[in-house]
């Protein structure tokens, strides 16, 4: 008998979960996930444009497509910053179309919606995804697609993450990941850490989303992911808040506020306590949503757009309830807090939406001589600020926090034929285009076109047809004031000349990347626009270039 030597038996390694992007409890809920958008984004696509947000995005599109990356565009309220908007979402829109962009977020979305579902184990991965998949649909049928796309890169981020228990109160990952070194768990900390960043370029709402799931999983101890995800958006916040903030607040009213921080308690009581990440992010949503009512920024109402869209996913995906019940429960978020307001539905097919519409008053307006804006009073679609401000600069846009900050007499109930007349001449309007068969904005737009029904003895009817009347302002001021002669305005500059030197006052918004281009000029703040200080008679250009150093201010 022969005698064999062993070695002792060697201690039990300690083996992180299993990382498999593919396994088998992925792949139903990605492909519903994945069918279900693609199917709904091909329907929208071919669908008539609709939603209340599209106009928006279209624009911007339409602007990089016309002038490239212009810092300021002066084709609404007197000059807006583009990249105060997102980084990046106009020329995406400028290459794919609005349309196209919010299709293929919308889908990416629902794709890492189902894969984050099925990776941390949810017992209705299939059905939640296929929610998450409709709610992201309506998301951009209401027209929100740069927000989509912003939403979409973010969820990518929360999909970078590589988290697990043993790690969960560590700054840094100890030792490898499952995927074999160090090296990958960083470039991953890495990848997550640059999507985060690129969520908040994209869309700053987008970036407000990706911090609180960072500040949920820094309340549970994930310590990592919530400095990856914070550190990312914060990053990304930067540029906005510092070099091109356009300011303004967003309206939120306190019944909105009320709905939406009761579909995030509901959200925190339905989700187990075995999810605490979950639970700590409606606990914060449901913070959020409160402070945005009572903290006047540019993100208010926005803020709804949380619970909107997560409640029921997460409530279907989670919630320990019959099938009566979650149906009770899902039915109960959708009536209070539904994904899509069924004003964006009524707009559909709507003749304002289309260029059509706008042909007759362009052609009247170009056989005018322009020297100011033209106010269009806002339209529900809001189509005008694509179609007329394409053509001439606009008094007003499609930017409610700016509208409301810029123009407060259409909101805070003091318009009046006196206050009215003093805003024309404020803001340099020659010309006002009532539509006459569309329904206009109802809270920018009614009070406005009421008004403008009276025989307002400064404006005279210079124009009508079966959709439109136009009215000329009696003794202008215009955008460009004496001694200057104003030559020429469009999106991206305003041209005038002058025999003499002096200051010329130009009704634009103050930018610190607005530039002068002529024989000898510079530019400076004035007390509500800017003045232009020309030290030789000639033409000049007031545009907008990235410069640090600022040449042209005086």
């Amino acid at each position: 008998m022969s005698i064999v030597a062993t070695s002792p038996p060697a201690p039990a390694l300690r083996v992180k979960p299993s990382f498999e992007p593919w396994a088998g409890r992925f792949r139903r809920p990605v492909l519903v996930g994945g069918i279900t958008s693609s199917i709904l984004a091909l329907a929208y696509l071919f669908a008539p444009p609709m939603g209340t947000d599209l106009a928006a995005q279209t624009a911007r599109g339409d602007f990089y497509a016309a002038h490239g990356a212009r810092l300021v565009d002066f084709g609404w309220y007197g000059g807006t910053s583009p990249l105060g908007y997102s980084w990046f979402a106009a020329p995406a829109n400028a290459l794919l179309g609005a349309r196209g962009v919010g299709a293929l977020s919308a889908v990416i979305a629902s794709l890492a919606f189902a894969w984050l579902l099925a990776r941390f184990s949810a017992p209705r991965a299939a059905l939640a995804s296929a929610a998450g998949a409709l709610v992201f649909i309506c998301n951009i049928v209401s027209g929100r697609t740069t927000f989509a796309l912003g939403l979409a890169i973010g969820l990518l981020a929360l999909c970078a993450l590589r988290v697990y228990p043993s790690e969960r109160w560590r700054l840094w990952p100890g030792s490898a990941d499952n995927s074999g070194s160090t090296t990958t768990a960083l470039g991953w900390d890495l990848a997550a850490f640059g999507l985060a960043l690129l969520a908040t370029g994209a869309s700053p709402v987008a970036g407000v989303f990706v911090a609180i799931a960072g500040s949920a999983a820094a309340l549970v101890g994930y310590w990592r992911s919530a400095v990856i995800l914070i550190a990312g958006t914060v990053l990304g916040m930067a540029p906005f808040l510092m070099l091109f903030a356009d300011g303004g607040v967003q309206l939120y009213t306190e019944d909105s506020m009320r709905i939406a921080a009761a579909a995030c308690i509901f959200t925190f009581f339905l989700i187990p306590g075995k999810q605490p990440v979950l639970r700590a992010g409606a606990l914060l949503a449901g913070l959020a949503v409160i402070a945005a009512y009572y903290l006047p920024t540019a993100l208010g109402s926005n803020i709804m757009r949380l619970p909107m869209l997560f409640a029921v996913p997460l409530v279907l995906a989670y919630a320990q309830l019959s099938r009566p019940l979650l149906t009770v429960a899902s039915l109960a978020l959708i009536w209070f807090q539904p994904p899509l307001m069924t004003f964006d539905l009524h707009l559909l097919g709507e003749r304002a939406a289309t260029r059509a519409y706008y042909e007759p008053l362009l052609a009247e307006l170009d056989s005018k001589s322009i020297t100011g804006r033209v106010e269009v009073v806002p339209l529900s679609s809001h189509w005008e600020s694509v179609y007329v401000a394409g053509a001439v600069p606009l008094a007003r846009g499609w930017l409610r926090q700016l509208d409301v900050q810029e123009n407060a007499l259409f909101y805070n109930g003091k318009l009046n034929a006196v206050t009215y007349q003093q805003w024309l001449a404020h803001n340099g309007v020659q010309y006002i285009a009532l539509p006459k068969r569309a329904k206009v904005d109802f809270r920018g737009g009614r009070p406005e076109a009421r008004l403008l029904d009276e025989n307002l003895s400064y404006l005279t009817l210079e124009w009508e047809s079966a959709d439109w009347r136009l009215f000329a302002v009696r003794s202008p001021t215009g955008i460009v004031q004496a001694p200057a002669t104003f030559v020429s305005a469009d999106a991206a500059r305003v041209r005038f000349t002058t025999s003499q030197p002096g200051d010329i006052h130009v009704r634009v918004r103050w930018s610190r990347w607005l530039t002068v281009r002529g024989p000898a000029a510079c530019v400076r703040p004035g007390r509500d626009w800017v003045v232009v200080r020309v030290d030789k008679p000639g033409s000049y250009e007031l545009t907008s270039e990235f410069s640090t150093s600022q040449p042209a201010r005086c």
